[in-house]
């Protein structure tokens, strides 16, 4: 197995100008010598699987419910990592069954740790950027009063595909 250092250096050689495509990291990582090779599954029905897999994870996120107040839309997920799933393994839970069956508390860590887990990142794009004191002040800002939707407003609550 290739190390990490070798598979960042493969990374760097195929940058233009700071960019990456995945298309052509998957053209790099084709040859079996290349560094990269490992992180694909190279067998077609297996990988055709675990694609089919990704697209269902994203239909499944994807689902949103609209509920509409006099101040604002909001749209929030209809479905959520589902806390007493394996985590070896994807699940999901309606956030209805979720407040029905009293595992709400546990999904709302699991939204923590993300919450956390993309400040954590974009702080350090920030950090990467030059920017992290205005990062810190757009996050303050954001956290003392959510900013309004853009969005039209619809009547009730309705879900869709995002």
């Amino acid at each position: 197995m290739a190390s990490y250092k070798s598979k960042i250096a493969v990374l760097r050689a195929l940058e233009l100008d700071g960019r990456l495509t995945p298309l052509g990291v998957l053209d790099a990582a084709a040859s079996p010598d290349s560094p990269l090779h490992d992180e694909f599954d190279w067998n077609n029905d297996s990988a055709a699987h675990k694609y089919r897999i990704s697209q269902a994870r994203s239909l499944i996120r994807s689902v949103q419910v609209v509920i509409t107040t006099q101040m604002h839309e909001l749209r929030a997920p209809l479905y959520v990592r589902d806390p007493d799933s394996d985590p070896q393994s994807q699940g999901y839970i309606s956030v209805d069954v979720a407040r029905d069956e009293g595992v709400g508390i546990d999904v709302m860590e699991i939204e923590k740790r993300r919450i956390v887990g993309n400040i954590e990142r974009s702080r350090s794009v920030a950090i990467r950027l030059g920017r992290q004191v205005e990062f810190d002040q757009w996050l303050e800002m954001y956290v003392a009063g959510v900013p309004q939707s853009d969005s039209s407003s619809a009547d009730g609550d309705e879900s869709r595909l995002n």
